[in-house]
């Protein structure tokens, strides 16, 4: 049996890391929507405090002042 040796690399448990991530963006008031599929980006010049509305292949609009992406392939 061979092994590649990589001394400054390493394996990471992406679920931690994601969770780590998410309870850092709500204890500072963001909100994560899970199963939303984006249909459009479109800016928001009439709401300042929100220039980004994103809305999802259910044509629900939400406003934003700031994005946060992950990505999850299934």
């Amino acid at each position: 049996m061979k092994a590649l040796y990589s001394p400054h690399t390493g394996i990471v448990d992406f679920t931690v890391v994601t969770q780590s991530y998410v309870k850092n963006f709500e204890r500072r008031g963001g909100v994560v929507k899970l199963g939303f599929e984006v249909a459009a980006f479109s800016e928001s010049s009439d709401k300042p405090d929100f220039p980004v509305t994103i809305t999802d292949k259910k044509a629900v609009g939400c406003l934003y002042c700031h994005l946060w992406q992950l990505i999850g392939y299934h």
